[in-house]
């Protein structure tokens, strides 16, 4: 039950209905299209404040493959002393689960701006602007070994007075044995517990 009172005092906190709201529709012959929301809230911590715009997510689930889009419009923190602005948030997957660690499939995620600036109205010290990242995974047919591809692109990424255009990173990864990285997978967890 404290965590029922908890909830409730952070909805009423941030004025919302809920907190986190899912929504799901099952066929007779299985699977699962789901769509999930988080409204918006304004939350003073101390002197900062948070805004965030609220989020969507949306999908479906068959089998072991899941279907996804997520978006958040914006988030912003604002303290005496620093500003953080970040807009345009979008990530879609459609991936197959395995329990191997493994999610053979395609990945995506962008976000519009992010902005990080003294609060005294100068130039950012951070900003950044279309970022993207891209990936794909698969494995072979007799499912022992991976291949894995991922593009990360930017229109541009400022950090005080440097700035980055046009840029762009590839990375391949083939013939990565899947034994192999699920017990490496499992070493890590291990050691995390």
């Amino acid at each position: 039950d404290t965590e029922v009172q908890d909830i409730a005092e952070l909805t009423q906190t941030l004025g919302v209905p809920y907190v986190f709201e899912f929504r799901s529709r099952t066929p007779y012959l299985g699977g699962l299209t789901f769509e999930a929301d988080a409204p918006p809230f304004t939350l003073p911590i101390d002197e900062t404040v948070a805004t965030f715009s609220g989020g969507t997510v949306a999908g479906r689930f068959a089998g072991q493959r899941l279907e996804a889009d997520a978006q958040i419009g914006a988030l912003d923190l604002t303290s005496p002393t620093m500003t953080f602005a970040l807009r345009g948030f979008q990530a879609s997957a459609d991936n197959e689960l395995r329990p191997e660690y493994v999610m053979p499939g395609k990945a995506s995620f962008s976000i519009a701006s992010v902005t990080a600036a003294s609060s005294q109205g100068a130039a950012p010290i951070f900003e950044t602007l279309n970022l993207r990242m891209t990936s794909d995974v698969g494995v072979d047919g007799a499912g022992e070994l991976l291949e894995m591809r991922a593009n990360y692109d930017v229109d541009s990424v400022r950090i005080a007075e440097n700035e980055l255009t046009a840029g762009s990173v590839g990375l391949t990864l083939r013939d990565l044995d899947l034994a192999a990285l699920e017990a490496i997978s499992a070493l890590v967890s291990d050691a995390a517990a």
